[in-house]
């Protein structure tokens, strides 16, 4: 799994190393940046959570648990979404939408509870404290931060040849 992670990551990396000024090669990395600079979040922290929620795929939707979209935005959101004009079509149907979504929920998570990776692991698991949701966010920031760490990795190597 760790194998196929990285593989991914490295092919993905190739995609996002340029900088928003040049992200007109890839236009939806364009939303990640900015989604990141308007939410105060680590643009690499947000493409990592898109990477290990559905490998950047936009139309992913897991039918189990009502998530949505490349950043999974869960179905427990939607009420207040819908305030917004913001539905699963719309997610689905629009990167962009669907990263400012995520970056949202993170921040929404980051303001209420403070950045940590124990947080980032709330986007996934939610913020309940039960022994199974914590090692399920346990783990979930794990991955995360692995992927994170690899992006930053490769980002610095890409800026410094």
């Amino acid at each position: 799994m760790r194998i196929a992670i990285k593989k991914t990551i490295s092919f993905l990396t190739i995609v996002f190393l340029p900088l928003p000024s040049s992200a007109s090669l890839v236009p939806v990395s364009h939303c990640y940046y900015q989604a990141a600079k308007d939410y105060g979040i680590d643009a690499d922290l947000l493409i990592a959570i898109g990477i290990k929620e559905s490998r950047l795929n936009n139309h992913a939707i897991n039918r189990n648990s009502f998530d949505y979209c490349q950043m999974q935005v869960n179905r427990t959101h939607r009420t207040e979404l819908e305030k917004f004009g913001i539905n699963p079509v719309e997610l689905t149907n629009k990167p962009c939408a669907c990263i400012y979504t995520g970056a949202w929920v993170l921040a929404k998570f980051f303001k209420q509870y403070g950045v940590s990776w124990n947080t980032v692991g709330m986007y996934n698991a939610g913020a309940r404290n039960t022994p199974r949701l914590n090692k399920i966010r346990q783990n979930y920031s794990n991955d995360v931060k692995a992927i994170y760490t690899i992006l930053k990795q490769n980002r610095n190597k890409a800026n410094n040849p």
